[in-house]
């Protein structure tokens, strides 16, 4: 009796299964490939009697890569205890060109280094990225025919901020196969694209200097520092001082306190300069220093634009060109007419190279150096810096125009450096992907893009986010003091679509605040839409 009863259960349940599979069953679209199923999908439905879940599948729409996502970012932040700490949160979709990410997107925080951001943006919208930065020696001399030049070697600066002494040799080199046996005139140094502030601790009006940067000058040599090397293993009582790069205008006061040498030495060599009123540069050594010991110890150059020609002097009667003039600097508001110049050598570096540099490693020597760049070119003031602020203030008011919620809040953006490292800077990470999101869409987005680090590949980013998918994808630049921490530029998720983002933390807990960062580029790295979730919204576009 109960075998038939089973019987008639199992009958009847593959009635039911023929039943249900028998409804349109002739139309041939609707046939099921069973090897083609997701059973655990399917499993998933079944199993929540309520009828919630097939609920939530269906309610997946076009916005559905936004509330995702979000969910995504917000488990993330909820993890961490960010009481005290300030955070301003934007990922814009370049693809479907909307906001998907928006936590205070519109509260202005301290950006530290992601101000380099602005710096290439703004630069960038004033010269051509196949710039290249052409520093040249000129003469008023037409005839160089006899190998004198006749008159004064001009070298004209123009930013460059990479010049080495192996640039001086270049140059020299080049006179030398003109023919050029002796200049009979002066070597003067022009820094005069800029101005004589050079201080940007100084222009910047900050309270606490952050980080000593070296003056910046339109003609610099060797990133405007100078390095004294004390050798106490020659001459006894006296030692070997050298400074580099060899400058006539460099003056060195020895106050150091030599010692006896013993097992346990270790000594150390202090320096401080002064700028004279005639433009050379007093050196004051200090320090307790031992015998047989060599010692280094680096400084700023003062006065770059001088030094430069007194280097290039020297380069030049070592390599036996004679030079009869002494060096000198264009005074200010002094303007030579070039055009009316002879010139005869020359070296040049692609602007950029320069950025890329500035973006990956973070100099915040050069970035000033491009600030002041932008400001020279803009012509919006006589005091460069000043230029810069105005011509930013008016390319970030311009991409305001572009957003309702930036427009209102634009007043709160404050600029006063081109490095970061003013603590006065304030920016909304709404601000920086509207940038990211117009350079997206400008001639020079490849090379602003490529000048970036990028991640677990090389730069700031070099030992960021490894073996995850954001390696080798994600592109950003970094910033970081002791109380902020930063991290804007570009990703792609699985599906291959293209976010700017921008991530701001004010507060104190750098490292904490690196760890989201890395979870947050990695999340949206990881991104990528299921299967169900794809069928929805082909669904809702196709009503549309």
């Amino acid at each position: 009796m109960k075998l038939f009863n089973y019987s008639i259960i199992i009958l009847l349940f593959f009635v039911s299964i023929k039943s249900y599979c028998n409804v349109n069953y002739n139309n041939d679209e609707t046939l099921i490939n069973v090897d083609s199923v997701d059973f655990s999908e399917i499993f998933t439905e079944i199993t929540d009697d309520s009828g919630e879940n097939e609920h939530k599948v269906s309610s997946v729409k076009i916005d559905s890569r936004k509330q995702l996502l979000n969910h995504k970012v917000d488990s993330i932040l909820n993890r961490y205890n960010l009481n005290y700490t300030k955070y301003s949160i934007s990922v814009f979709s370049i693809n479907s060109n909307s906001y998907y990410i928006e936590k205070n997107a519109d509260e202005f925080l301290k950006p530290a280094s992601v101000t380099k951001l602005l710096t290439t943006y703004s630069l960038l919208k004033l010269l051509p990225d196949t710039t290249i930065l052409r520093t040249y020696l000129y003469t008023e001399d037409s005839d160089l025919s006899d190998g004198i030049i006749n008159g004064n070697l001009f070298v004209r600066g123009v930013g460059d901020p990479t010049i080495e002494l192996s640039d001086l040799d270049n140059l020299t080199e080049k006179l030398i196969s003109l023919g050029i046996k002796k200049i009979e005139g002066k070597i003067i140094g022009d820094g005069n694209l800029y101005d004589k502030i050079g201080n940007r601790f100084y222009y910047s009006g900050d309270a606490d200097e952050v980080e000593p940067v070296a003056p910046i000058s339109a003609l610099s040599l060797n990133d405007d520092k100078i390095t004294v090397f004390v050798n106490t293993k020659v001459n006894g009582n006296n030692p070997k001082i050298q400074i580099t790069p060899n400058s006539n205008h460099f003056i060195i006061n020895n106050n150091t306190k030599l010692l006896a040498s013993t097992k346990r030495r270790s000594g150390r060599l202090y320096s401080h300069s002064k700028l004279n009123d005639n433009g050379t540069q007093s050196v004051y050594l200090s320090g307790k220093i031992y015998k047989n010991s060599s010692y280094g110890v680096q400084d700023f150059n003062l006065n770059p634009p001088l030094s430069f020609a007194s280097s290039l002097k020297q380069r030049l009667i070592s390599n036996g060109i004679i030079v009869l003039g002494t060096i000198e600097t264009i005074k200010t508001n002094v303007k030579i007419e070039y055009s009316k110049l002879n010139p005869v050598a020359e070296i040049g570096t692609p602007l950029m190279e320069i950025i890329d540099d500035m973006n990956k490693n973070s100099v915040n020597y050069v970035a000033e150096n491009l600030y002041n760049m932008v400001g020279s070119l803009a012509q919006k003031d006589s005091v460069t810096t000043l230029s810069a602020r105005k011509l930013e203030d008016s390319l970030m008011r311009n991409l305001a125009k572009n957003s309702t919620q930036l427009k209102k809040e634009i007043g709160e953006f404050k600029v006063y450096d081109g490095s970061g490292l003013s603590r006065r800077n304030k920016f909304s990470s709404r601000m920086i992907c509207e940038l990211l999101h117009d350079v997206s869409e400008s001639n020079f987005f490849n090379s602003f893009i490529n000048s970036l680090s990028v991640c677990g590949t090389d730069g700031t980013l070099l030992k960021r986010m490894k073996q995850t998918n954001a390696q080798m994808n994600l592109k950003a630049k970094t910033g970081t003091h002791r109380d902020v921490s930063g991290l804007a530029g570009y990703v792609n998720d699985l599906d291959g679509n293209t976010y700017a983002f921008c991530f701001f933390f004010n507060g104190p807990s750098v490292g904490t605040y690196k760890m989201i960062e890395n979870e947050l580029g990695q999340v949206i790295a990881d991104f990528t839409v299921t299967r169900n979730e794809k069928q929805e919204i082909s669904k809702d576009n196709n009503e549309k």
